[in-house]
């Protein structure tokens, strides 16, 4: 499967260009660097669109190799039952939905942003609702509806191109299934909420991407942005809040080598949050300069400056069996069991026996609570302990 064509202005980079309009120009020309999570999550929409066109379930593409490429790439990517188990449960939540069903199904946006178009992964049409599910295969970042420009775009996008055959249409409800993260979060909005949306939120974000000198501004949308290893705009805003105000980057920089990036005093506690949220811009910018020197490298290009440039060295690795079969059968032969077993999880065990036969295991399972995780107040999962306010003791 190609990734689909993707429009400098669509509704997958939205939260991008509506933003930080001067990324639009700046990234037009740049080939796109498939990462191993693109790459998964290209190949289970290919899984899942090829399973509700010839109507069989996930599990009959196990094993199976789906070919993903990119602009410049092949890539083999083999479904297994992880990838299984996600898009099966992608498919029977948009089963249970009502309407005539769109899958992978082009819409375009030209009444308000010329030339622009996306795909959305799943819609059912009633005449007076139209569900719209955007389909996330990922497990790292937790992804809510709740003011999503990506759905948003795709609702106007339905309107646009299919409006006319839903003259009863009144709202769009908008949902994001992330299977792997047990995460199903959906919201609704009318049709006049919707294209008041449009008009005073997108249509100007487009004009300001057609401006010579279009703003920028960095955020949580630099994750997916093609020039974010090497963006002055995000580094310095990284920057600021690590090391604070500074004249330029290379001015934060020496200063950061000098003396560290923190102060020699504690944080207070309003400082560490501030710091919490910028803790994911931080980790994905760090990992992108890194892939973008290790790839520069590569192309034999300098990174660092003449005396002391940058290299590529060998990393640590574990020892491995040249001849796997021929190592197991010494071992046998010397009384060791070659292999480890454990037991398989209930999520396999009900792929393997089905949900009827699974019944015979089921009250054998139960789901041990997470390890605790930090959130921002925005998360809908309650808190596992409630802030406690302590107010100060008297001298007495």
């Amino acid at each position: 499967m190609t990734e689909a064509a993707h429009s400098p202005l669509g509704p997958s980079s939205a939260k991008r260009w509506i933003n930080c309009p001067g990324s639009v120009r700046a990234t037009v020309d740049m080939v796109d660097v498939p990462t191993k999570y693109s790459i998964q999550g290209t190949a289970a929409h290919a899984v899942a669109q090829t399973c509700n066109a010839e109507k069989v379930a996930a599990s009959t593409m196990i094993g199976k190799i789906v070919l993903v490429k990119s602009e410049t790439e092949e890539f083999q990517v083999e479904c297994d039952q992880e990838m299984v188990d996600s898009v099966q449960a992608f498919l029977d939540h948009v089963q249970q939905l009502p309407g005539l069903d769109f899958s992978e199904t082009r819409v375009h946006l030209d009444q308000w942003v010329p030339k622009a178009f996306g795909t959305l992964d799943r819609a059912r049409a009633t005449d007076e609702v139209v569900y719209i599910r955007d389909f996330k295969h990922g497990e790292g970042v937790q992804v809510y509806v709740k003011d999503d420009e990506q759905t948003r775009l795709y609702a106007a996008g339905f309107l646009h191109d299919f409006g006319w055959l839903y003259p009863g249409l009144r709202r769009f409800n908008l949902g994001i299934v992330q299977p792997r993260l047990d995460h199903y979060d959906e919201v609704e909005i009318t049709v006049e909420d919707l294209l008041k949306w449009m008009d005073e939120i997108v249509v100007p974000a487009y004009k300001r991407t057609q401006q010579r000198a279009a703003p920028f501004k960095a955020g949580e949308w630099c994750r997916f942005c093609k020039i974010r290893p090497t963006c002055m705009v995000l580094a310095g805003s990284i920057f600021k809040e690590v090391v604070g105000e500074f004249d330029t980057l290379d001015a934060a920089i020496t200063h950061a080598t000098i003396v560290g990036a923190l102060p020699a005093v504690n944080m207070s506690n309003e400082q560490v949050g501030r710091a919490l949220h910028m803790l994911p811009q931080v980790k994905a910018w760090c990992a992108a300069v890194e892939g973008y020197a290790m790839r520069e490298i590569q192309r034999g290009h300098r990174i660092g400056d003449e005396l002391t440039p940058w290299k590529l060295v060998e990393g640590r690795s574990n020892r491995v069996f040249k001849d796997p079969d021929k190592a197991a059968q010494i071992l046998h032969g010397e009384g060791v069991d070659p292999y480890e077993r454990k037991l398989i999880s209930p999520a396999k065990a009900e792929a393997a026996l089905g949900k009827k036969r699974f019944a015979v295991v089921e009250d054998l399972v139960y789901k041990p609570p997470g390890k605790p995780k930090l959130a921002p107040s925005s998360d809908k999962r309650p808190p596992l302990i409630e802030h406690v306010e302590f107010e100060p003791l008297d001298d007495e």
